[in-house]
């Protein structure tokens, strides 16, 4: 069963997601984003959390998700409230939620601040979950601009996003832009969070390498909030 005293770690889709082993993260609490189940056979585990939140995406794989839910039992999902439109339904493993403006965690899970990508809108997710300690892994927080998407150089493989736009700076500045607010948030309620993407150019976050930071997690562990 999750454990919130213990902390979580956050698995982005950055390519230094590639210059760890994520078999590592097999036995503590994960969150991980969007199509990553094509890796969860080669990580070994399937995450305890996974979610979609941006509409451009779920309209890319909302037509995958059914069978994803029907087959990972022990997951729980969190899905931006468009997967209605592929048939999926709200129960006690699949929660569906819109995304509000703002700069402050969201008070709901029905109701989630827009941070501008999947993973520093999870944050507050885990959060809500009652996690205090979040050790992110393949979270590098920077994106090579694109013309084309035959060559995919911003995530750890390349069937990870199919079917997307190129990244263009807009696009870019979208994706990046809400981590200074998330890392506030996060200062604000006490959310201690480390980075250990190698090679990662957030500055927002304290950096620690994966045995420190998966050790990190583990040890000390902090009252859960229950929501």
């Amino acid at each position: 069963m999750p454990d919130p005293a213990q902390g979580a770690v956050l698995i982005g889709s950055g390519p230094s997601l590639n210059r760890i082993d994520p078999r590592r993260l097999a036995g503590y609490d994960t969150i991980a984003f969007n199509r990553s189940w094509v890796a969860w056979p080669n990580w070994g585990f399937a995450p305890a959390y996974h979610a979609c939140l941006d509409p451009a995406s779920m309209a890319i794989i909302g037509p995958d998700l059914a069978p994803v839910v029907a087959r990972h039992r022990d997951t729980r999902f969190f899905f931006h409230g468009s997967a209605a439109g592929f048939g999926i339904e709200a129960s006690d493993r699949v929660s569906l939620c819109d995304l509000v403006p703002g700069s402050s965690f969201g008070t709901s899970l029905s109701a989630l601040t827009d941070y501008g990508n999947v993973g520093s809108i999870s944050m507050q997710v885990l959060y809500l979950l009652g996690y205090r300690k979040v050790l992110m892994v393949g979270v590098d927080g920077d994106y090579l601009p694109e013309t084309d998407v035959s060559r995919d150089h911003n995530h750890f493989r390349p069937d990870y996003a199919t079917g997307r736009v190129p990244l263009t700076p807009e696009l870019r500045v979208r994706y990046t832009a809400g981590w200074p607010a998330v890392a506030a948030e996060c200062e604000r309620l006490a959310l201690q969070v480390r980075n250990a993407s190698p090679g990662t150019v957030l500055t927002c976050f304290e950096t620690a390498d994966l045995t420190e930071g998966l050790a990190w997690i583990a040890r000390n562990p902090v009252s859960a909030v229950n929501t």
